[in-house]
């Protein structure tokens, strides 16, 4: 189970993740573990039989392997034994679980042989990303949505030496002629509160999201 660490909390929530992959992983879309349990009643009725165990996607069957079966239903068991708050996310063939208890988590992923596991390095608030020193000039990640005024974009154009950004966001940012309306979910970085400050009045409600930057603890 591969480690990773968690640079900000998971939908402003969770600090813990962990993602493994099945053929199944569409059935936990939404969480509704009564899907899932419905399926896997089906293949264990299956497996009992001794047929070959398969279920429906798209528009034709798949065979599920015992071994898959038996990963889901650990899973399965585990989400409706759990009493804490958790979140599914799918996307593909891989099942994201978020959670705030850490114990919980990892004890599921290992017994799956989960592929990957997300956890922070320490204490995380919301609004707080953890980054490396590399970063340690830097104060605030803004975030932009989707009505960024045209005010922002002249601003950020005539000062462009007192933000950091990444390709895409200059891309954006300097190639265009139009109203900035191609910076959705793209962000930037400034330096302190008094920049951060000077930033809302420009961008205003473009702004969706601030985050104040937390310098990761290097070990000895």
């Amino acid at each position: 189970m591969l480690q990773y660490n968690t640079p900000k909390l998971f939908y402003g929530k969770y600090p813990y993740k962990l993602t493994f992959r099945s053929l199944l992983a569409n059935n936990y879309r939404g969480g509704d573990l009564s899907n899932i349990r419905q399926v896997l009643d089906g293949l264990q009725l299956q497996y009992v039989a001794s047929r070959q165990m398969t279920i429906q996607t798209w528009r034709h069957y798949e065979s599920v392997t015992p071994a898959d079966l038996h990963l889901n239903q650990k899973v399965f068991r585990s989400l409706v034994d759990n009493q804490g708050d958790f979140k599914i996310r799918v996307e593909a063939r891989v099942v994201q679980i978020y959670s705030e208890s850490r114990q919980w988590l990892h004890d599921l992923g290992t017994s799956i042989q989960a592929s990957q596991f997300w956890e922070p390095q320490g204490s995380l608030k919301p609004n707080e990303v953890i980054m490396t020193d590399i970063m340690s000039d830097w104060g605030y990640r803004i975030t932009l949505g989707r009505e960024v005024p045209k005010e922002f974009r002249a601003w950020a154009k005539n000062n462009f030496n007192k933000i950091k950004c990444g390709p895409r966001f200059t891309e954006e940012l300097l190639g265009h002629d139009a109203y900035a309306v191609y910076l959705n979910n793209l962000y930037f970085y400034v330096k302190n509160e008094k920049m951060l400050n000077l930033v809302t009045l420009v961008a205003g409600n473009g702004i969706v999201r601030v985050d104040k930057i937390i310098i990761a603890k290097q070990n000895a």
